[in-house]
């Protein structure tokens, strides 16, 4: 067993507490500190290893089989109620937080800030973490524009915050082994977040619904007259230290022949914290392009040019006509509204979609 340090009081601590007890009777210290002992060798871990509490602790030990450590049921049962109350014991006498360790004061101030239940509890074991180490809160490294691409294959993402404090990600293809009707596996723009004015991160895009009916896609879709539409696939991605990210592929049938190949899909920040996506076209090619807006009253409205409602405005000078579909939902949103936008290329070259703030 190799030797661990822990940043909070051990077994080995508690142990120490009862030897010194003067408020437990000999044959109460007797039974626990055998119990710790016996636990932690069951455990096979040094009793320094394993945290003074039973909220960290209790898990590995109800896993614990008499037959395997070699006792009857009852020793087994005696030796956890005997840790268990040497510990609730140890949690009181040295003001044990039941979880994690103590929180010192710079540390407690900013928990109490935390107004969300999620993310103080997503926080909390890094910030008990850093408060036992006497790392003072401070700025964070990575909150500053950069752009990287993480995973593989075609779970592949670029993840780019731009100079004009926003913040998106890009797919660079549809799971289609795993996830091939699901919107949120999808090929593309995802997620595109705005800081917001209590100082954490919003949706300005709203996170894609989750789908279930057949082979669907945001978008760009290519529609040339064949059997069945051309959905966006990408074969490699990249990102530049600028935020462009750049997708090349082309379209695939729903049966996984190629509709067309050669094609680049190039995703880069502008001005204002919105996205524009610029892809190759040729002359006479209709596209559907669908962006998502929160199902709410008055609804998304459209012009000769984009689509838009009070937050979110999709742009392109392609567009040739849009139609609006209800029903969708996504774990954040309960309502929302696809805005299907049909895009015709009058000429060869690219055409633009830019996502922005309305």
């Amino acid at each position: 067993m190799s030797d661990v340090l822990l940043l909070e009081p051990s077994f080995a601590d508690v142990a120490k507490a009862i030897e010194g007890a003067v408020d437990l009777t000999a044959q109460t210290r007797t039974q626990r500190l055998c119990s710790l002992r016996q636990v932690a060798k069951a455990l096979n871990k040094p009793m320094q290893a394993i945290p003074a509490r039973w909220t960290a602790a209790r898990f590995s030990i109800g896993r614990l089989h008499h037959a395997v450590v070699g006792w009857n049921p009852k020793t087994l049962a005696n030796h956890k109620a005997n840790v268990r109350a040497a510990l609730r014991w140890f949690g009181k006498e040295e003001d044990v937080p039941s979880r994690g360790l103590p929180l010192n004061g710079e540390w407690q101030v900013l928990r109490r800030r935390l107004t969300d239940r999620r993310t103080r509890a997503t926080l909390s074991s890094p910030m008990r973490y850093f408060s036992a180490r006497d790392v003072a809160p401070g700025a964070i490294g990575a909150d500053a524009p950069g752009a990287v691409s993480i995973s593989r294959g075609e779970a592949q993402l670029a993840l780019v915050r731009s100079d004009d404090d926003a913040w998106f990600a890009v797919k660079r293809a549809c799971s289609r082994a795993d996830f091939p009707d699901d919107l949120r596996y999808d090929f593309g723009l995802l997620a595109l977040k705005r800081p917001g004015a209590g100082g954490g991160w919003s949706d300005l895009l709203p996170i894609r619904p989750r789908t279930e009916r057949s082979r669907d896609s945001g978008g760009p879709v290519l529609h040339d007259g064949r059997a069945g539409p051309g959905f966006p696939h990408g074969q490699s991605l990249s990102v530049d230290a600028g935020g462009t990210v750049t997708v090349r592929g082309g379209f695939l049938g729903g049966d996984g022949d190629w509709r067309r190949r050669g094609v680049t899909f190039a995703f880069a920040p502008v001005a204002g914290g919105g996205v524009r996506l610029r892809f190759d076209a040729q002359a006479g090619d209709t596209f559907e392009y669908s962006t998502f807006f929160v199902d709410a009253a008055p609804g998304p409205q459209a012009d000769a040019t984009s689509v838009f409602d009070s937050a979110l405005r999709a742009t392109s000078a392609a567009l040739d006509g849009v139609a609006f579909e209800h029903g969708y939902a996504s774990d954040a949103e309960p309502k929302l509204v696809r805005a299907r936008m049909t895009l015709r290329a009058a000429a060869a070259g690219p055409i633009d979609v830019t996502v922005a703030p309305a």
